[in-house]
């Protein structure tokens, strides 16, 4: 066989290997599948938005047969999601949207590489959120716990608290019906309370508490007080996560917003920017954080506030700093800092201050009461 040959055949078994899509070097499938997981997250961040719809088509964007883990993955997430958005849940639409979208972003770190810390369940409502001794056991022979995660928890304990200074393990008697439904049992065959029972404290191993009050005699009605804040400006510098960290006259196109969360006991702003180059070679800086800007009066619990969200986008044109009213939302002002005539502006000097509106709160009294 000449040498000639030889080569045109290698040379045909290699162009035959790049043209079948045996071997693509431009094409990255767990890339793209990353890249569609990120547009649904943004998405999500929109009060208004349609979480089933916008996890269906996210997964439904995954074709490869290299993508099919991850396409698992957010096929799960919406199964579930559909699965708590039945007639058991007890949650606001908002929360379930938040907790898909959480979801997501676990999935997203997962392939990036970024930290993934271990799954945190949430509550949403625990009904009622105070055992009255008036109404046990004829009226009153479970407690119901609403939220996320409990599956996949965690394990939770449960103690009964005594006044005579007793610290009874009833875990026993707590059932985790779902993902996101739990119960205590407080029938004949569960906890028996007694004149001393004092309170119930759920507690999981990575340390969050809740704590259940057991009301012996007749209680008031909580009180309720209503409040306005309103909080510091905050300046936030997204970390630099692609290219270089120069703008260099090309944008940047920026999208920030702030959502105002309630933990119960405090107000927490999860604030987020993006700005990336509007040209290749797409400089990025992006990120989230979240910062307590409002703490409940002791022995209270925040139970609502408003506003709660504002979102806001547009493209840099020049070096000056950019300054928006925003409306009514959580934040009134947004002032930008984008393309800067330095050649770092990525991580160190793009950011976002946040200016906020006046915040209504309202916050119910928690203990020696009746919700």
């Amino acid at each position: 066989m000449s040498k000639i040959y030889v080569e045109l055949l290698i040379l045909i078994l290699v162009m035959f290997s790049l043209f079948s899509g045996c071997i693509n070097p431009f094409y990255d499938p767990v890339k793209k599948a990353v890249e569609e997981i990120d547009e649904a997250i943004f998405r999500l961040d929109a009060a208004n938005a349609d979480w089933q719809t916008i996890v269906t088509e996210t997964r439904d964007k995954m074709t490869d047969n290299a993508q099919s883990t991850i396409k698992n993955e957010v096929n799960d997430v919406l199964m579930r999601g559909i699965a708590a958005s039945g007639t058991e849940f007890k949650c606001e639409v908002d929360f379930l949207r938040l907790r898909v979208r959480q979801d997501l972003i676990r999935i997203r770190a997962k392939y990036t590489g970024e930290p993934i810390g271990p799954k945190v369940p949430d509550h949403c409502t625990i009904i009622p959120s105070s055992v009255d001794m008036a109404r046990y056991p004829q009226d009153l022979n479970q407690i119901e716990i609403n939220g996320w995660d409990f599956s996949e928890s965690q394990k939770a304990s449960l103690t009964l608290v005594t006044s005579d200074g007793k610290n009874i393990n009833v875990t026993d008697h707590l059932h985790v019906n779902s993902h996101y439904k739990m119960l205590i049992n407080l029938g004949a065959n569960g906890i028996l309370l007694t004149k001393t029972s004092e309170k119930l404290i759920l507690q999981y191993q990575h340390g969050e508490k809740y704590t259940i009050p057991i009301n012996q005699a007749v209680l008031p009605k909580c009180k309720t007080i209503e409040k306005t804040i309103e909080p510091l400006d905050y300046v936030y510098t997204p970390p630099h996560t692609y290219a270089d960290q120069d703008y260099d006259g090309n944008g940047p196109a920026v999208t920030a917003s702030v959502n105002i969360h309630n933990r119960g006991d405090s107000l927490v702003a999860e604030y987020y920017m993006k700005a990336q180059e509007t040209k290749s070679d797409w400089t990025t800086a992006e990120g989230y954080h979240e910062e307590i800007i409002y703490k409940a009066t002791p022995g209270y619990k925040i139970v609502y506030h408003y506003p709660t969200y504002t979102i806001y986008s547009y493209t840099d044109t020049d070096h000056e700093d950019d300054w928006f009213a925003v409306g009514n939302g959580a934040a009134r002002e947004f002032i930008f800092i984008g393309d800067t005539d330095e050649d770092d502006e990525a991580g160190s000097t793009t950011s976002v201050t946040v200016k906020f509106n006046k915040i209504l709160v309202k916050e119910q009294q928690i203990s020696n009461c009746i919700p």
